[in-house]
C-alpha cells in the first residue's frame, strides 16, 4: 500500500518578459536601475509578496501593481526590492569630518551672526543606525545647549525600515560598533540580560524626524536649507541620468556653504559641476552653484517672521507651538484655546478647544502616557499651489507629533481623532472643496504614519466647535449655525492667504 503524499507546492517562475516589466516599474518609481543579472534575486524577493497576497503568477502581480488603487502594494513592491545595509559609525571618516570641520565652522558662523541653527538630512536612513550616529555626534559636540536649534531629517523610501528606525531598538550585535562610553550614554537596556536589546534614549530621538521620501520625486516636501546631506551608498543603484538629477536636486536644498557626503564607492565626477571635492567622498557646494528652486531660508523653524493679521481674531504666528500656562476654572481641568495655524500639547489633563470651518483639527494622543494635543491647519485654494498647501498640513502634523514626543509620548502609541473640513462656502465646487482636501490629506498622512484613526467627525456644510480632553481623550462637538460658519471661514481664509504669501516672500518656514 502506498501512502499518498501532499503535492509539493511549486513556486511560480519569473519569466524574462515579466522581469523587464518589474525593472521598468522600480526604475520609474524609485530610480533604481536593476542589472540584467538580478532576475533570480527579484524572483526570490517578490515570491514573498505573491504568497502573502495568494497570487499564483508574476503576471497577475504585475496586473495588480498596474491597476487602480494599488499605491499601498506599490510601496510593498518597492520595499521588497530595496537593499538596506547600514551600521553605526559606518565610514567613520565622515563623522570625524563633521566633528572636526563642519561643526566648528558652524560654531564660528553662529558666534558671528548669533544664528544658532543646524539642519542635517540623512536621505537613506534605512533601519536608523546612520541618523542615530549623527545624533550622537551632535550631542557630543553641541551638548544640550538650548540656544541651538538642531534637527535631523531621516528619510527612506522603504516604510518597513523607517518604522524600525523610528522604534530605535537594536539587538546586541547591532550596536558593537558604538564606542562603549557612547553606548552607555545614549542607549538603555531593557534588562541586565546580555542579549536584551538596546533602545535609543530620548536625548537622541528628540533630534530626529523620520519621513518617507522618494529621492526620485520631482519635488520633496521640504522647505529648508541643510548644512549637511548624507546620501551614502544610494547612487550605486541609479543610472547616470538619475544620479545627476539627484545631486543637482540636493544642491537646491543645501546651504550655500553646505556639504554632501556620499558612499565610499561613489563619485560626483562627470555628474555635475556644482560641488567641489573635500576628500574622502565629501563635497562642498560651490558658491557659484545655480539653484533651480529656492527652499526656505534660515529663519525660525516653526513660526513665520512676522505676525499675521486675522480679522475678527487675535494676531497669530503660523504653526506656533504653545507652552504657556492656561488658566483653570475652579473645579475643572484647565482650558486652552487654539486658532488656525497653532499647535498645542500637554501631559496634564486639559481641555483644548478651537473653531473650525473648512479647516481640520487633528487630536493626537498617547493614552498610555496620558499625553495629548491638537493642531488646526488650513489649506488654501488651488491657486496657491497644491504642493505648498500640502506642506502646511505636513508641518502641522509633524509639529504636533514632535511636541507630544518631547513631552515623553511614544510615536507607536499614538492614536488620532479628526474633525472639521466642512464645505461652508457655497461657491466652492466639488472639485475645489477645500474642506474635503483637508480631510483627505489628514487621513492619508495618518495612514502613511500608521497612526490609527479611532474617531472622525468631518464634512457637512457648517463649521463646528470642538473641545478635546488630553487625558480622557473625550471630544465635545457642537455644530455652528450657517452665518457663524461663514464668518469663521472668511476670517480663516484671509489668514491662509497671508500665510502662503509670507512663505513666498520670506521663505522661512522649515518643513520636514
Amino acid at each position: 500500500m502506498t501512502l499518498l503524499q501532499e503535492p509539493k507546492l511549486r513556486e511560480p517562475k519569473l519569466r524574462e518578459r515579466e522581469f523587464k516589466s518589474f525593472k521598468s516599474l522600480i526604475y520609474d518609481h524609485a530610480g533604481i536601475a536593476l542589472a540584467d543579472t538580478k532576475l533570480i534575486m527579484v524572483q526570490g524577493r517578490l515570491a514573498k509578496r505573491l504568497r502573502a497576497l495568494e497570487i499564483d503568477s508574476y503576471e497577475d502581480y504585475l496586473s495588480l501593481l498596474r491597476s487602480n488603487g494599488t499605491s499601498a502594494e506599490l510601496t510593498n513592491f518597492i520595499n521588497a526590492l530595496t537593499t538596506n545595509k547600514t551600521d553605526f559609525f559606518r565610514e567613520k571618516h565622515h563623522f570625524d569630518y563633521l566633528l572636526g570641520t563642519v561643526f566648528p565652522e558652524l560654531q564660528r558662523r553662529a558666534d558671528a551672526s548669533n544664528a544658532k541653527r543646524l539642519r542635517i538630512w540623512c536621505s537613506a536612513s534605512s533601519t536608523g543606525e546612520e541618523p542615530y550616529t549623527l545624533a550622537m555626534c551632535v550631542r557630543e559636540y553641541f551638548g544640550f545647549d538650548s540656544a541651538w536649534d538642531i534637527k535631523i531629517l531621516a528619510s527612506d523610501i522603504d516604510t518597513n525600515v523607517l518604522n524600525s528606525a523610528a522604534d530605535g531598538v537594536y539587538v546586541a550585535d547591532r550596536v558593537v560598533d558604538i564606542p562603549p562610553a557612547l553606548l552607555k550614554k545614549y542607549f538603555s537596556k531593557e534588562s541586565r540580560d546580555p542579549d536584551s536589546p538596546y533602545s535609543a534614549k530620548s536625548t537622541l530621538r528628540e533630534l530626529i524626524t523620520f519621513r518617507r521620501i522618494n529621492l526620485q520625486d520631482s519635488e520633496w516636501p521640504i522647505r529648508t536649507e541643510f548644512d549637511a546631506i548624507f546620501c551614502r551608498n544610494v547612487m550605486i543603484y541609479f543610472d547616470a541620468p538619475s544620479q545627476t538629477k539627484l545631486v543637482n536636486h540636493f544642491a537646491d536644498h543645501l546651504h550655500p556653504e553646505g556639504y554632501l557626503f556620499i558612499g565610499h564607492s561613489e563619485s560626483l565626477f562627470g555628474l555635475t559641476d556644482k560641488y567641489m571635492p573635500c576628500g574622502d567622498t565629501t563635497y562642498r557646494l560651490k558658491e557659484s552653484a545655480t539653484r533651480n528652486n529656492s527652499p526656505a531660508g534660515r529663519g525660525p523653524t516653526s513660526t513665520v517672521s512676522r505676525a499675521l493679521p486675522a480679522p475678527q481674531m487675535q494676531s497669530q504666528q503660523s504653526f506656533k507651538t504653545q507652552s504657556s500656562q492656561p488658566t483653570a476654572a475652579p473645579g475643572t481641568d484647565p482650558k486652552h484655546n487654539i486658532i488656525v495655524g497653532e499647535v498645542y500639547a500637554s501631559e496634564r489633563a486639559e481641555w483644548i478647544s478651537t473653531l473650525l470651518g473648512s479647516c481640520v483639527a487633528t487630536c493626537l494622543y498617547d493614552d498610555v502616557k496620558k499625553i495629548g494635543g491638537m493642531n488646526h491647519f488650513m489649506l488654501p485654494d488651488s491657486s496657491m499651489g497644491s504642493k505648498l498647501t500640502a506642506s502646511i498640513g505636513v508641518h502641522a502634523m509633524e509639529l504636533l507629533i514632535n511636541q507630544i514626543m518631547k513631552l515623553g509620548g511614544s510615536r507607536k502609541n499614538l492614536k488620532a481623532k479628526i474633525f472639521g473640513g466642512g464645505k461652508v462656502l457655497e461657491r466652492q465646487s466639488d472639485r475645489w472643496n477645500i474642506g474635503q482636501k483637508n480631510i483627505d490629506f489628514a487621513k492619508a498622512f495618518l495612514q502613511t504614519e500608521q497612526i490609527p484613526i479611532v474617531a472622525c467627525h468631518t464634512g457637512g456644510n457648517v463649521g463646528m466647535s470642538i473641545k478635546f480632553n488630553t487625558h480622557s481623550t473625550k471630544v465635545l462637538v457642537r455644530l455652528l449655525d450657517h452665518p457663524t460658519s461663514i464668518r469663521i471661514e472668511k476670517s480663516q481664509y484671509k489668514v491662509a492667504e497671508e500665510v502662503v504669501r509670507s512663505q513666498y516672500e520670506h521663505k522661512d518656514i522649515t518643513l520636514f
